[in-house]
């Protein structure tokens, strides 16, 4: 068994069955994007369809494009609202699997016409000596070459092919975890973590440096008739170090929890 293969496998499938329920019942501004992309990008109906199209142990390559339907990811509501709509080509006959993930991210204008971005995430293109033989992901502008029809609405001076930003993966999971925190932000771990498969993913999510900070410590620091409180990396002794330096020599910590300092007024969170 390619142990790689079936967790990137098991990880795509399950993204479609927790994504597609945002898409039951959307909310008036998705669905005024939907309604301008679906006839052209089809969804996959069911589990089961995607299933037949993602590489298995016997037959390890694969590719959306054969079937000409795309995994819809939940919309981005926090600021433009955006529908992620992904095509994945991936060959795992390789001794390192290759991998490349097609993200359009479509939105309205303010004239409400469809717009949108690319990128595309990829694992390395070679054996290393080439212009992008590492993890990386970059703008592109068509979908797909060869097929007519699928050049993305972007702007005419958007970028293609480069800069091809390097990415924190060293391997097919973990460049799809990579594609997940950049749409979803650092919250999107603790989804992760609530997967069925949460127990093999926490491997690589411990090699993924973006989602393995350390940990912080929370303070409230009185002074006189003020208070402080501090998020930080410091040591108890340079943390101690940094009150003497910046507060009046008498003044008295006291450890908080992380939900104590987040209830806190932003103007209230300091970092040190």
């Amino acid at each position: 068994m390619h142990k790689e293969l079936n967790l990137f496998r098991q990880l795509v499938v399950i993204l479609f069955e927790r994504h597609r329920k945002a898409y039951d019942d959307p909310p008036a501004n998705v669905r005024a994007i939907l309604e301008q992309i679906s006839n052209k990008y089809t969804r996959f109906a069911d589990s089961a369809a995607l299933e037949n199209v993602l590489p298995t142990d016997d037959h390890r390559s694969s590719d959306f494009k054969e079937v000409m339907q795309f995994l819809y990811l939940r919309p981005i509501q926090s600021g433009t609202p955006t529908i992620p709509v992904v095509s994945l080509k991936a060959d795992f006959t390789r001794s390192l699997p290759q991998v490349r993930i097609r993200l359009a991210l479509f939105l309205l204008n303010d004239k409400g016409e469809i717009r949108s971005q690319g990128y595309r995430y990829e694992t390395p293109e070679g054996p290393g000596y080439g212009r992008h033989d590492y993890y990386h992901v970059q703008p592109i502008r068509v979908l797909y070459r060869d097929r007519p029809g699928f050049q993305l609405p972007t702007p005419a001076w958007f970028l293609d092919s480069h800069p091809a930003w390097p990415v924190d993966a060293q391997g097919p999971v973990c460049l799809l975890l990579s594609l997940l925190i950049s749409l979803y932000g650092l919250d999107f771990r603790n989804e992760l973590l609530a997967y069925p498969m949460a127990s093999m993913l926490k491997g690589h999510i411990g090699r993924t440096h973006c989602l393995t900070l350390p940990p912080a410590s929370f303070w409230k620091v009185e002074c006189g008739r003020e208070e402080f409180h501090y998020a930080t990396h410091h040591d108890r002794q340079a943390f101690e170090n940094f009150c003497a330096s910046t507060h009046l020599p008498r003044h008295r910590k006291t450890s908080i929890t992380a939900a104590e300092y987040v209830a806190l007024p932003e103007r209230s969170q300091l970092i040190c």
